[in-house]
């Protein structure tokens, strides 16, 4: 930094003396203290450094538009969107980390769209500062919660058939309902990339839903 005003002393990277007849400076520092008083002939050389925020990681970014006709070319895209655990950030706009194998699948997407008679484009992209940058692995997420929310929902239903004296029938309606969860829950983790609190509450109600499940099957098995 450089200051220039009254008699505060400036700091230099580099100094070239115009009039030898002045006092040597003193050499063995990085930077000399010049009193811009007593040196005001002295040439000054000033290298400014910006300060540059560096992101933590980059993201790929699907711009498409599809024909609307068929409807299925877009549900079609949607799934393949879902699998990557892509988000929209608006209609047509979607967004995942800039990963070697998620740039791959997205850039077969856009490929596929083209195909479809769409057009797709594919961007690189950092937020603008941290705080941005927070607010899409926010975004990220918050889908995450909302789904395993949803799951949570569908694992109270099945909770609340398991009961001690349920019939062997009953039993394996909930062992399908409960593999049924535990798959998507699965899904779920595959395709998260910024985890929400809510899954680990899902696999953990799911482990004691079927340590639970397994001690009913035994006792019905017990009363034949």
């Amino acid at each position: 930094m450089l200051r220039c005003a009254g008699d505060h002393n400036t700091s230099v990277a580099r100094l070239h003396p115009a009039n030898p007849s002045r006092p040597p400076l003193r050499n063995g520092s990085a930077s000399t203290r010049l009193d811009i008083r007593v040196y005001p002939e002295y040439i000054t050389t000033v290298i400014l450094t910006q300060l540059t925020t560096v992101m933590k990681r980059a993201w790929i970014l699907l711009v498409y538009k599809i024909p609307s006709h068929p409807t299925r070319l877009r549900a079609q895209v949607w799934r393949q969107l879902q699998r990557c655990g892509a988000i929209y950030l608006q209609d047509s706009v979607s967004i995942v980390p800039a990963t070697s194998e998620l740039a791959e699948n997205i850039q077969w997407i856009a490929d596929e769209i083209r195909e479809m008679g769409g057009a797709a484009l594919v961007f690189r992209a950092t937020a603008t500062s941290p705080k941005e940058e927070g607010r899409i692995e926010r975004l990220f997420g918050d889908a995450s919660r909302a789904e395993a929310g949803r799951l949570l929902e569908s694992l109270r239903g099945v909770e609340g058939r398991l009961r001690p004296r349920a019939a062997p029938q009953v039993l394996a309606e909930v062992e399908d309902e409960l593999r049924r969860i535990r798959q998507a829950a699965l899904k779920l983790r595959l395709r998260s990339h910024f985890p929400a609190a809510a899954e680990e509450a899902l696999h953990r109600r799911l482990r004691a839903a079927r340590d639970r499940l397994d001690r009913h099957a035994l006792r019905a098995a017990r009363r034949r």
